[in-house]
């Protein structure tokens, strides 16, 4: 029986004490645009329950948190810190960032 958990859009993740909303989605290319055109005000990179590290995007012209998704409306998730550091820095224009918090 496995354990793995799939996620349906709009999400709701467990991370830390849980979530009391839905969460919207945000797909790279577009969180790429937007970063290039200043309307990122922060990241927030969170280590879930299982272990993995998600990407969530704060816009300045939306009032919910967005978290990164593929294409195909799963959330983008990486092993480890060391991944998503280097996936930010080589995807991402470093100079255009906005804060990065780190939740764990």
């Amino acid at each position: 029986m496995s354990t793995e958990t799939r996620l349906e859009y709009p999400f709701c993740l467990t991370v830390n004490d849980g979530c009391s909303e839905m969460t919207e989605s945000i797909t790279e290319q577009v969180l790429i645009d937007n970063i290039a055109n200043g309307a990122v005000t922060k990241l927030r990179l969170v280590q879930s329950d299982d272990g993995n590290y998600l990407i969530y995007v704060t816009l300045t012209w939306k009032e919910k948190e967005q978290i990164l998704t593929t294409f195909r409306k799963e959330p983008r998730v990486w092993a480890n810190l060391d991944r998503l550091v280097k996936h930010i820095q080589t995807k991402y224009k470093v100079n255009d960032l906005p804060p990065i918090f780190l939740e764990i």
